[in-house]
């Protein structure tokens, strides 16, 4: 039976989960620049990158994940902050190793 590599939850993770260690806080930030516009332009701009910036950010904590060597992120929070040149978004996490899942794959990196 196929199961999940790695879990993102915004609860509490449950009292009985098998977990090995302690949690550890994990945050991910990607940062976008944006075109100065007004009106109904400017919030077309603003939701045509909401989609990428998502995508980089929950890329970004899955890396983050894999090079602390756990696979369950609980209590997950994200934000995102819109400003006159700048689209920052921020997701924060507490991430645990469950003895439950599959281990997370080992990260390499090659030149």
């Amino acid at each position: 039976k196929w199961v999940p590599e790695i879990i993102l939850a915004t609860v509490e993770p449950p009292s009985r989960l098998p977990v090995r260690g302690q949690g550890v806080f994990i945050q991910a930030r990607v940062c976008r620049t944006r075109q100065r516009a007004t009106g109904e332009k400017d919030a077309l701009a603003v939701s045509e990158a909401l989609p990428f910036l998502e995508f980089d950010l929950a890329r970004q904590l899955m890396l983050k994940l894999k090079i602390l060597g756990r696979n369950a992120a609980f209590s997950l929070t994200s934000e995102v902050d819109v400003g006159s040149q700048l689209i920052i978004a921020t997701a924060t996490a507490t991430a645990v190793y469950c003895e439950a899942m599959p281990p997370p794959r080992v990260l390499e990196i090659s030149r």
